[in-house]
Order: structure tokens, then sequence, then C-alpha cells
């Protein structure tokens, strides 16, 4: 696993051998705008977590030489580490022996992203009064129910404010009701378009209003295109999409507009 160097957010080590699955963890919890310093090995490990002071270690029990179960034992053992939360991730269900060395979550592998970035988020420390920052909100249009509970299943463990609806009609009234941070919405919806609706909720390329996403499994005309350039902020197609690469788009798309919006 790479560090990424520009996220600023709190830090968590992931200790896993296999990269694949270093990778998967590291996606998760950079969508979740979190900064994931990885080790492949239980040594290596230990070390990033003395010198890092994460605020949450995510561990495998199958290492190479020191295995997880030896390295838990010597974080909960030494006490300048004892106070770091750990997940284990594992193939073996050893719940109990893993609570009973100190795990603050035991997940069995395979682990979904949403579960992975629950467990996660609950160690981590509450902002103080003074960083409190405007919890991101969406509105998602679209008329089926599987997208809906994707695109909320992947955003509200992130922390977003997550408001549904099935049909055009009422997306503007939803969209002026709750003032998200950013709307997402499907072209291909019955009796209203998502055309119509975006016609209504940014008349103009200059119009005032939340930035829009297109999710959409519609092929895209060059008509289609023009149509909305200067409407809407990207347009992603719902033919296997990455879930957690959309969570890091609408939050930097929601950044950039709260941004702009402010003296």
């Amino acid at each position: 696993m790479v560090d990424d160097g520009s996220l600023t957010g709190p830090t968590v080590v992931v200790i896993e051998d296999d990269p694949r699955s270093a990778e998967l963890v590291e996606l998760h919890l950079r969508a979740a705008g979190l900064r994931a310093v990885g080790a492949s090995t239980g040594e290596q490990g230990l070390d990033l977590v003395r010198a890092q002071d994460p605020v949450a270690v995510v561990l495998d029990i199958h290492l190479p030489g020191m295995d997880g179960w030896e390295v838990l034992t010597a974080l909960k053992s030494d006490p300048t580490t004892a106070d770091v939360p750990v997940v284990v991730v594992s193939v073996e269900p050893e719940r109990g022996r893993g609570f009973a060395l100190g795990a603050t979550e035991y997940l069995v592998k395979p682990v979904s992203g949403e579960h992975l970035l629950a467990a996660v988020t609950r160690l981590l420390p509450p902002p103080r009064a003074d960083e409190q920052t405007p919890r991101l909100s969406v509105v998602v249009v679209d008329d089926d129910p599987l997208a809906l509970k994707l695109v909320r299943s992947t955003l509200e463990p992130l922390g977003w404010e997550v408001h549904t609806c099935a049909g055009g009609q009422q997306a503007a009234d939803l969209v002026r009701a709750v003032a998200p941070s950013v709307v997402v919405i499907d072209l291909l919806m019955p009796h209203v378009d998502g055309f119509a609706v975006i016609d209504e909720l940014r008349p103009h390329r200059d119009s005032d209003g939340p930035p829009i996403v297109v999710l959409t499994a519609k092929s895209l005309t060059p008509q289609d295109r023009s149509r909305l350039e200067g409407r809407i902020a990207f347009v992603a197609e719902k033919a296997g999409i990455d879930l957690p690469g959309l969570a890091r788009r609408l939050a930097t798309v929601a950044a950039e507009h709260t941004g702009e919006g402010q003296p």
C-alpha cells in the first residue's frame, strides 16, 4: 500500500500482507477521507504504529513471520500503543480470542466496505467544537430502488446525510427544501426525465444552486452532452460504477462548491 501524502485526515495503519486486500482497504479508507499507511509484515506494522500515532489499526491475522495475534499482543502490552484501537480483519472466525487480546472490533473476511468503514469510523474521536464542519448532504433522484440503496449504503457510513426520491416531479421541491451539498440524478425516469429536472434546477448555466452529478445507464449522445454542458459537474455511468471513487468525487465537488460560496 502506498501512503497518499496528499491526504491530511486521521491516520489509520493497515497491516496486511495481501496486496489486493490492502488496496481494497486503502480504497475504502481514502473514500472516508482517512490517511491510510500500510505495512506487509507485523514487524513493519509495529514500527509504523509507534511512529505514526494513528487513530486506529486495521490488522490481518495471517502475516509472514510475526502473525497478527503476536502483533495485537505487542500493541496492547506496550504503554505507548496500548490505547490505539485495533480492528482485526481475518478469515478466522476467532472473535473471542481477538477481544480477549484487546481488539476493539473483529470482522470476518470477506468484509464489505460499508462494514469496514462503520467499524473504523466508530473509533474516530469526535471533532472539537471549534473544528466542526457542516455535514455533507446529497439528494439522490432515481427510480431504481437498488441504485438508491447502493448510493445510500456507500455515503451514509462516510457521514453524508442522504435524501432520496424516486420521481423527477418531487426532485426540485426536495432540493429546495433540504439545500443539499450536491444532487445526484438519473436521466431515465418515468413521467419526468432527468433532463427536465436539471432544466428546472439549473435553467441557465450561471444559475445558482448545488452541483449536479448525473449517474445514469443512458448512453449520452452529442446532443445530450451539449444540453448538459455547463450545468452539471460530471457524468458517471452506472455500469461498473466505482462507488468509493464516486464518493470521493462527490466530496470534492461539494467542497469546491462550498469554497466558491464563501466570501
